[in-house]
């Protein structure tokens, strides 16, 4: 059955789709080619581990000297605890920061302020205080981008397609009847 689904599949040549088609495939399935929001950071961490009950307290004190000081620069000395992963972080997007720092973080990030100190944003290992250098909004990309993902993703919706309407046409030339009894036993 799987080698007669392929060979259906792929049987001939299907046409090429244009560009009004693409367009429409692109649009119809925006969320599908979208480029995510990204941000470019740097976080000051306050390790839960380390600072125990006086973790909130010691970031919450920290945030106004890290306003006085402003945009932070490279190599610059920050109070905080080392954080293996590093404390700067560009063009991340929500899935990658939500892989190290968890879902709130990653929300959090992306919702921050440009050009200012904000937090703390929560992670499952501490507090952070994050200093959003530039963000990028979500933007669906351009059909020359994604141009063979598109063209790709309507070919095979049409070869699906084709192998639907195969298999209802031979259903069609068959009736299927079902011993009630026989069922019931198969089942039992």
């Amino acid at each position: 059955i799987q080698k007669i689904g392929m060979l259906i599949r792929f049987a001939g040549d299907l046409e090429q789709p244009d560009d009004e088609t693409l367009r429409l495939y692109l649009q119809e399935h925006a969320e599908r080619f979208t480029d995510p929001a990204r941000v470019d950071l740097v976080h000051v961490y306050f390790d839960r581990a380390k600072r125990g009950a006086a973790l909130e307290s010691e970031a919450t004190a920290a945030l106004p000297a890290l306003r006085e000081i402003g945009e932070p620069r490279p190599g610059e000395r920050l109070p905080g605890d080392a954080f293996l992963a590093g404390h700067r972080f560009e063009n991340a997007s929500a899935q990658s920061l939500a892989k190290l720092f968890g879902e709130p973080f990653a929300e959090f990030a992306l919702a921050a302020d440009a050009e200012r100190w904000s937090g703390p944003a929560a992670s499952p290992g501490g507090l952070h205080l994050l200093w959003v250098h530039d963000k990028t909004a979500a933007r669906v990309s351009d059909l020359e981008s994604v141009r063979d993902r598109v063209t790709r993703a309507v070919m095979a919706e049409r070869r699906d397609r084709r192998l639907r309407e195969f298999l209802q046409e031979r259903r069609a030339n068959y009736t299927v009847i079902v011993d009630e009894e026989e069922a019931a036993r198969a089942e039992g």
